[in-house]
């Protein structure tokens, strides 16, 4: 399956189906790998505000590990952007959505791979 296949996928389950939490990751994803950074920066600021109608279908959709991964997603495309203010943002934003293991090794690698 081709990248703007897959877009076209994620807005068709994400009309059917707005409170799956998974298909707003998986799109963000695509839309980084895609190199549309900016567009997924915009898309994963929008999720969050979606977390109410998420939570309410499905407990636990947006939790707070879920919403610290879309933080990490925002620190990876601005990180490809060089925008480091924007990525150090979204790294403390995903340390205050859920500091788990995955948001500090995350951090742990990117500060290694900055001072290299």
């Amino acid at each position: 399956m081709r990248f703007g296949e897959a877009l076209e996928m994620y807005d068709e389950a994400i009309a059917i189906q707005p409170s799956d939490f998974t298909y707003y990751t998986n799109k963000s994803a695509v839309l980084v790998e895609r190199g549309l950074l900016d567009e997924a920066i915009l898309f994963c600021h929008e999720i969050p505000e979606r977390s109410d109608i998420m939570n309410s279908a499905h407990p636990g959709g947006a939790s707070p590990e879920n919403v610290s991964s879309i933080h990490l997603r925002i620190a990876s495309a601005c990180g490809k952007k060089h925008d480091y203010e924007a990525f150090t943002t979204a790294f403390h934003n995903a340390l205050a959505a859920d500091c788990n293991r995955q948001v500090r090794s995350a951090i742990r690698e990117h500060a290694r791979l900055l001072h290299a």
